[in-house]
């Protein structure tokens, strides 16, 4: 890439001096090197975590950059309309079910809570250029490409299949010229190779990616000045349960959060606040470098809760569970997993638990409670609310989904964080009513069951005494239909509701099917 210095967040696993000959090491703290090339291109590398961490480097893993972030002059990316570009051959089926409809919901969350200060994008914002231009927090995803061309002779050995960072950028350099698609600052585009397709820097380097024979980075990012502006890009080869780059921390259950852990984050924020890599940065590294440390709390920070699975999180983005790195924050002076302000706090509820048909009164107690807009339960905003002062809120709980959320207070456009003080749980699912409350022993009667605590837009386990229904489809949480079993004789059983493993309790004559 002809005039782009490049490659930051990448992770150094193998001798620099031996692999790279001419180089100059640029003066700095353990938590990153800064090595300009031969050719005059600047690359970060940080070593890989635990195991993967190979002499002379690991000394390298026992600190973070400290002091702070330097200004130099470049620009900040304003927005970020987020393109995936997926360079498969064989398409989308080349990656694991559920890959890029993570990745897609990943962003998605981020657009939908894009401004707020409650997760660690938000961090970013503080860095501003000389155009007075904010990394703010405001993402787009604007489309998933899928790239089906063929890939070239490999450029590089350290994998069966292995292309250069010269390959991968020419690749996507042609592709957005050809489908006349934006290279400017609002736009950034992340290269995702399926599972074995490895790449590294130069043809005859072992500085590669974690899944090759030389595993020496993660991701990088880098740019490319193109006739119609700068192309901003990450790399991000398939990372989940790569050593060193995967956490093997999915609070969410979705195996994609190794691919966030593995540099997609950290390369984000990156992106925003040094897209040409004049902007942002010291000696250390950039935003992400200076919090990859390798120490659980000082990179990750202390968790906000534990997912079902037994997984910690530190990210509650719009209604979902993520667990990734911080990010360096001049006004903190420090890492962090959101950006400091005078965020609304919720640090107690009373009660804490309640009915799923809700209708009850909670109590919420905490701070910074000025100009609130809007009090939710989950997704869902509160039936009514009433600031009681800058430290208590008298909210109505909505109707729910049997199950845990949590409470989330908007105030001054600002929303509060998610943490373990804020969680809320609705109570065991209740059967009101059926529609029709009868039918025949051969079973098919569509039976409409009225109550509370149901999954709207999925199913659920109904049971017609021990016979389980078929096509169970809720269309909110107090209403569902379910196609009754075929039974063994005529008789009264009861329909009982199971959500979150708790099971409605028996209410006769409201859950009383006859089978005649």
């Amino acid at each position: 890439m002809k005039g782009a210095a490049k490659g930051r967040g990448a992770i150094l696993a193998a001798a620099v001096a031996a692999v790279l000959g001419a180089v100059a090491v640029l003066p700095g703290p353990a938590g990153a090197v800064l090595v300009k090339l031969a050719d005059g291109r600047t690359v970060s590398y940080l070593p890989p975590s635990g195991a993967a961490v190979s002499a002379p480097f690991a000394r390298f893993a026992e600190t973070s950059g400290t002091g702070k972030l330097a200004y130099h002059g470049g620009p900040v990316m304003p927005a970020s309309h987020v393109y995936l570009f997926l360079w498969s051959p064989k398409g989308l089926s080349a990656y694991p079910a559920g890959y890029v409809s993570g990745l897609e919901r990943y962003f998605s969350d981020l657009a939908h809570d894009s401004g707020n200060y409650a997760n660690v994008q938000s961090v970013d914002a503080q860095y501003t250029d000389k155009e007075g231009h904010h990394a703010e927090y405001s993402v787009a995803l604007s489309g998933t490409l899928v790239d089906q061309a063929a890939y070239p002779r490999n450029g590089c050995t350290a994998a069966a299949t292995c292309l250069t960072e010269g390959q991968l950028s020419t690749e996507l350099g042609e592709y957005v010229e050809a489908h006349h698609l934006p290279t400017n600052l609002e736009t950034a585009y992340f290269i995702l190779t399926p599972p074995n397709v490895e790449s590294c820097f130069e043809a005859n380097s072992k500085e590669c990616s974690g899944g090759s024979a030389s595993p020496a980075y993660c991701a990088f990012h880098g740019f490319n000045e193109t006739p119609g502006g700068t192309l901003v890009f990450g790399d991000d080869p398939y990372a989940v349960g790569v050593e060193g780059c995967d956490e093997g921390q999915h609070p969410s259950g979705l195996p994609v959060e190794g691919q966030i852990q593995g540099g997609l984050s950290h390369e984000f924020s990156e992106m925003l606040t040094d897209p040409r890599l004049n902007a942002w940065n010291s000696a250390a590294g950039e935003v992400g470098d200076l919090c990859r440390t390798f120490v659980a709390s000082s990179e990750f920070g202390t968790p906000i809760g534990s997912a079902p699975n037994g997984s910690p999180f530190n990210q509650f983005i719009n209604g979902h569970d993520y667990y990734y790195q911080q990010e360096w924050s001049n006004e903190a002076g420090g890492c962090a997993q959101r950006r400091a302000s005078t965020l609304p706090q919720v640090t107690l509820l009373s009660p804490r638990s309640g009915p799923a048909a809700g209708g009850n009164t909670v109590l919420i107690s905490g701070a910074n409670f000025r100009g609130v807009s809007a009090v939710s339960f989950g997704s869902v905003p509160a039936s009514a609310f009433r600031v009681i002062g800058p430290n208590s809120i008298e909210a109505t709980v909505p109707p729910g989904t049997t199950g845990s959320v949590r409470v989330t207070v908007v105030a001054e456009s600002l929303f509060s964080a998610a943490t373990i003080s804020s969680e809320y749980r609705y109570g065991a699912p209740t059967v009101a009513g059926l529609e029709p409350a009868s039918g025949p022993v051969a079973g098919g009667t569509s039976v409409t069951i009225r109550g509370s605590g149901f999954v709207p837009g999925s199913t659920m386990l109904v049971r017609f005494g021990t016979l389980a229904a078929s096509a169970v489809s809720c269309s909110s949480t107090r209403q569902c239909t379910a196609t009754a079993p075929k039974a063994a004789a005529a008789a009264t059983v009861d329909v009982r509701v199971t959500v979150a493993g708790k099971s409605s309790p028996r209410v006769r004559p409201a859950d009383s099917f006859t089978y005649r």
